[in-house]
């Protein structure tokens, strides 16, 4: 056996040229590194573009995400079909270069999930993607890959520019949960040996059940979106809507885009309906919170107005309790709003028992 040849870093760094410029570092397949001259980057971002699909699918690592049965896995295999087969991504989008070529040459789905492989052939199947195609394969992972095994399964695979790899999903992935750093970073960092070979990585993955602004947080640790390029959020409009899903996708400005889909004569064939700019949801918040807030003031002079009608001669004690009763308000937030003249108190001018409008 031949031994393997170490050449000091140092030795490959050329001496400083007269005049105080530095030669380039440069680097070899056995290397940790790749160097590029500013040049060479510009050339590789012109030749592959940030977003395969718009707001959908960068080049690079993706998320998609949901809560169980939200639809994330259906509308991976419609990305695999559309992958394979040259036809449009959720109805809407080729996955084809300039000159009408195909964006990918080949595809891998790693199946974690017990009987996941059966399931991506059968959904397959009802989209009509050949039988006999040779650009996919599904691997299926009987267990979670130490670090060791994802360099041997990155180096297997040999991904370039026009790999696409599903890995569907992250949970059963890791050799701990999803809330252990070191066990995510041994799938996240396997999965970006295969993206700084070139290959666009798509991750299917669950959100937290937890309510309010958490509700769309994949489920476990930090290192899971900060590992992403493409966060695209999948869910029902309503728990028991089974014909529509909605995707709320974000990219590394953070710009928020929507897109509806409804769904076609099987699970996966899904159909783009409607698609909201990142500018139109900030209207359509901006317009909400107007309504709001008018809405609010409307109410807040209703109420002021009926304090100055119905409540002469109450104390405040006694005008809150009206006012509890008449507006269905609870009597300590009426009473606080009195006293400290906040929402409808500041409307109000009061002298003893006798009420009055102030100026407004």
């Amino acid at each position: 056996m031949t031994a393997r040849t170490v050449v000091p870093l140092q030795s490959r760094v050329p001496e400083v040229a007269e005049g105080g410029a530095v030669g380039l570092i440069g680097h070899s397949d056995s290397d940790p590194w790749t160097a590029y001259t500013l040049a060479e980057l510009l050339t590789r971002a012109e030749r592959l573009p940030t977003f395969v699909v718009p707001n959908l699918l960068a080049r690079g690592m993706n998320l998609y995400s949901g809560q169980p049965k939200a639809g994330k896995s259906c509308v991976a295999v419609n990305l695999v079909h559309a992958a394979v087969t040259g036809d449009e991504f959720l109805g809407a989008h080729r996955l084809v270069r300039e000159d009408g070529t195909g964006v990918f040459r080949r595809v891998l789905v790693l199946s974690t999930e017990i009987g996941g492989d059966l399931e991506y052939g059968e959904r397959l199947r009802d989209l009509g993607t050949p039988l006999d195609t040779t650009a996919l394969q599904v691997l299926n992972l009987h267990e979670p890959l130490d670090r060791d095994r994802w360099a041997v399964l990155a180096h297997q695979i040999r991904a370039d520019a026009e790999t696409l790899v599903v890995l569907d999903n992250l949970t059963m992935a890791g050799e701990e949960d999803l809330t252990d750093e070191k066990s995510v970073r041994t799938v996240m960092d396997g999965l970006g040996r295969m993206v700084r070979s070139g290959a666009t990585v798509v991750v299917v993955a669950h959100e937290s059940d937890w309510g309010g602004a958490q509700k769309s947080r994949p489920l476990g640790h930090t290192v899971i979106s900060s590992s992403v390029r493409c966060k695209v959020s999948i869910a029902k409009p309503h728990p028991d809507d089974d014909e529509n899903l909605t995707l709320t996708s974000k990219g590394n400005r953070q710009r928020t885009h929507v897109t509806r889909l409804r769904r076609g004569a099987c699970e996966a064939e899904l159909t783009v309906v409607e698609e909201t700019e990142a500018e139109e949801l900030a209207e359509q918040r901006t317009a909400r919170k107007r309504a709001r807030d008018e809405g609010t003031k409307d109410r807040n002079r209703e109420i002021a107005e009926a304090v100055v009608r119905d409540c002469q001669g109450m104390n405040q004690s006694q005008v809150a309790a009206h006012l509890a009763e008449k507006f269905a308000l609870k009597v300590t937030t009426a009473a606080t709003n009195l006293s400290r003249g906040a929402q409808y108190g500041a409307l109000l001018v009061r002298d003893g028992s006798s009420w009055s409008l102030g100026a407004s």
